[in-house]
């Protein structure tokens, strides 16, 4: 009689433990090459406006600038940039006539705005190189924009 109710428990303790399947865990995704973050930065606001004569149209074009400098920039440069500005924005004014015969953007006020920056960075880098110093603008920014017919 004892056997009957023992059978009933073997059998219910075996339906409920069934065997564990272990599933094999799936390949990992392939990684993709993360971009380095980009380097900490600084800012630093030009408060003379770049003022340049549009010889073929007779107008005026205003432009305000901002540089983004490397955070471990040197103060040395810091400062010059704050105590003579001229130094980096003298030939400004040749360069954006330069960029403007270049690039033919002068009836396109939208394309001379977007090509800029570009143009400027690179002459305030070759500013800073004439200075002894090293290279250090990583974007220039317009702040300000006016262009006057």
């Amino acid at each position: 009689m004892l056997a009957l109710p023992l059978g009933m428990l073997v059998a219910s303790v075996m339906a409920v433990t069934q065997p564990v399947s272990i599933k094999p865990e799936p390949e990992p995704a392939p990684v993709e090459p993360t971009e380095p973050a980009p380097e900490a930065r600084i800012y630093h606001a030009f408060l003379t406006p770049v003022t340049v004569t549009l010889p073929k149209t007779g107008g005026t074009l205003n432009v305000l600038l901002g540089v983004a400098l490397p955070e471990s920039v040197d103060k040395a440069l810091k400062k010059k940039m704050q105590d003579s500005p001229d130094a980096i924005l003298g030939n400004l004014a040749t360069s954006i006539l330069d960029a403007i015969d270049t690039t033919g953007t002068i009836n396109d006020p939208a394309q001379l705005r977007q090509m800029l920056p570009g143009a400027l960075q690179t002459a305030m880098n070759a500013n800073l190189v004439a200075m002894g110093e090293t290279p250090d603008i990583l974007e220039v920014l317009i702040i300000d924009w006016a262009l006057l017919p």
